[in-house]
This record gives structure tokens, sequence and C-alpha cells, in this order.
């Protein structure tokens, strides 16, 4: 049985990994959060805030926070994709089986801070999620292919600066 849900799980993950722009996917480090998941406006923290929360929310995100006074924005994980998986156990005379249907989520979680008088920086941190399980630290991620994050912090950045 172990066996079993490693190769289901590893299974998952490749799905993702195609969802997200094919299998074998990258790790998505602090770096690349850094050098392209992270911009600076010279425009107030509170403006930001109320703007990335337009943007997101025109992305199709339900935003579950959004907190001008601590420069905090978060949304709800939303569905971008399913997978569903038959597993069969046959013994002599009987057989089964078993059809799994997994939701593979995304979610933003956004700081901004004043870096200094009117100018505010964001940051952009996706997550991932196979059902309930974060696996945002595992190697699911297409940094930088067609629909990878870093076209989507693209397109993230270009609706937040047409909003001001």
């Amino acid at each position: 049985m172990k066996i079993f849900r490693s190769w289901l799980f590893a299974s998952i993950v490749c799905a993702l990994s195609i969802v997200l722009g094919g299998c074998g996917g990258a790790y998505m480090t602090q770096q690349e959060i850094e050098t392209n998941g992270t911009k600076s406006y010279p425009v107030p923290k509170a403006q930001l805030v109320e703007s990335i929360t337009v943007v997101l929310k025109g992305m199709g995100y339900e935003v579950v926070r959004s907190d001008p006074e601590k420069g905090v924005v978060t949304t709800a994980r939303k569905e971008i994709g399913q997978s569903t998986y038959t597993a069969g156990v046959r013994g002599r005379s009987t057989s089964s089986s078993h059809s799994m249907t997994t939701g593979y989520y995304r979610q933003y979680l956004v700081r901004i801070e004043e870096t200094s008088a009117g100018v505010s920086r964001v940051r952009v941190t996706p997550k991932v999620f196979i059902g309930e399980r974060d696996v945002s630290e595992d190697k699911v991620w297409n940094i930088d292919g067609r629909g990878g994050e870093r076209e989507l912090w693209h397109n993230i950045f270009r609706d937040l600066e047409a909003s001001n």
C-alpha cells in the first residue's frame, strides 16, 4: 500500500507539473520571487493594496484578506486543474477499482511595504496545492514557459501599473 501511495503521489505531482507547464517542473526559489515577483512603485502602500485587490479579483481570485494598514493581500485557493486516477486491485476471482479526482489550486500571498516616502514594494508569492496538500516547495513549477510564473507575474504587474 505504501508503494501505491508513493506512486499515486508521484503521478499527481507529475500531472500538476503538466497543468503548470510540463512534467519535470522546477523549484520556486526566494531568489525567483525577489527577481520576478517583486516590484517597487512610487505609490502609497494603501493605494497599492486596493489596486492589487482589484487586479487579483479580475483574475478570478476571491480575496479573503485585504489589509491596507498591514500591506497584506491574500487570495483563496483557485482551482487551476483536475486529474482523475483509477486504481485497480485484482484477486483470484474478484477485482475492484477506485477512481479519485484530485484538484490543483493556486493561491497568492501579497506583501506590500513602504520602502521610502511614497515608494512601496510589492512582493507576490504564489502557492500551489494538490487537494489540501501544499506542494509549493516541491519541484512542480513552470517558471519560464507559456503560462509560467514569470508570465503570470508580468500580467499581474502590467495590470497593477495600468490601475495606478
